[in-house]
């Protein structure tokens, strides 16, 4: 995971100084937003006091935070790719939101504290194990997706082949196979979002719960004031549909990197026909063409394609090359034009 994601930001980094800025804008973005609750639980406890004066400037402190760079931050995060929005924006967001809300609720109550640390944390746990469960099966998905590529096009190329040996049933029930292969597959790709869906439904609401029940009975009891309850419940209507947000967003995560990985991975493919350090640069070709004890054979194989070939073609000559299937014409051809190295010669 660590190749294709150093893969992503090697490009990603070729705009260093606007990374940066966004990353900055990403960071306090969330800060600035999370400070609402905080407001609320001013304001209202200010309210008994009929303090007009500092509710005013509470009120105005507020709108302004509210008016900072969110809305300029909001404009322009659509433009970044699903993926790096999916890492970026909801992760760091995500993780600012829960250091300003551990921050509060620590001063709060510790029972409070430890209960949405303990969330985060099996959250976490989660997330992780069905995330690798999910890119597993969806890398299997496209697996068989070309598996089913390839059938389809070799059919559709090799038409007059098929229809020539009577074999249209004996290809159908090919693709059939493994169009079934593919559909359970597809299934059980589908089955780990729904897993996910009901762990992690199960997780959030049941700590929403836990810590609402918890600060109604402590608002009963007076160790609460209206504006702690304020508090709590606006910091938990804020932060967990935002950890939602970011637990299906690893979904979109793990399917970006299931098939992104593909994509990165072609950069790894070692060039096989290289050009040489030094090359030749003739001022003059005089168009002819000489083979000398040539020998190749595809991927190292022990048959050759062609062994110890000796051939010259002059300037103006036509050459006919002519031999059974498998001979070696379409291999001499393609060794001219390059397409391949001779293993000798």
């Amino acid at each position: 995971m660590f190749k294709i994601l150093k893969t992503f930001y090697k490009f990603f980094f070729k705009k260093r100084g606007w990374a940066v800025i966004f990353v900055i804008l990403i960071i306090v973005s969330p800060i600035l937003e999370s400070l609402s609750p905080y407001f609320f639980k001013l304001f209202i406890d200010e309210i008994p006091s009929y303090n007009y004066s500092k509710l005013i400037n509470i009120l105005v402190l507020y709108l302004v935070l509210r008016m900072s760079l969110i809305s300029a931050f909001k404009r322009g995060d659509g433009a970044y790719w699903n993926i790096y929005f999916s890492i970026h924006y909801r992760v760091v967001s995500v993780l600012v939101r829960f250091m300003v809300l551990l921050y509060f609720f620590k001063n709060l109550d510790i029972t409070i504290f430890l209960i949405i640390i303990a969330t985060f944390l099996l959250t976490s746990i989660v997330t992780a194990f069905f995330v690798k469960l999910n890119i597993y099966a969806r890398r299997k998905v496209n697996d068989y997706e070309d598996e089913i590529s390839g059938v389809i096009v070799d059919n559709m190329i090799n038409f007059e082949t098929v229809k020539l040996f009577a074999k249209e049933n004996w290809e159908q029930q090919r693709l059939i196979g493994i169009q079934s292969i593919w559909k359970k597959a597809v299934w059980k790709y589908v089955y780990t979002f729904r897993g996910f869906d009901i762990v992690m439904g199960l997780i959030i609401n049941s700590s929403i719960f836990l810590i609402l029940l918890l600060s109604l009975q402590m608002t009963i009891k007076n160790e609460f004031s209206i504006g702690d309850f304020v508090l709590v419940a606006s910091f938990l209507q804020s932060f967990f549909p935002h950890l939602f947000d970011l637990v299906w967003g690893f979904r979109d995560i793990a399917k970006s990197y299931a098939d992104i990985q593909k994509y990165f991975g072609l950069l790894d493919n070692e060039i096989k026909i290289k050009d040489p350090i030094k090359p030749l640069h003739p001022k003059k070709l005089k168009g002819e063409i000489e083979f000398q004890n040539v020998t190749f054979a595809y991927d190292k194989n022990k048959n050759k394609a062609l062994k110890n070939i000796n051939l010259k073609v002059r300037q103006g000559q036509s050459v006919a090359l002519v031999g059974r299937s498998g001979a070696g014409k379409t291999s001499l051809v393609k060794l001219l034009l390059r397409f391949y190295d001779p293993d000798k010669g």
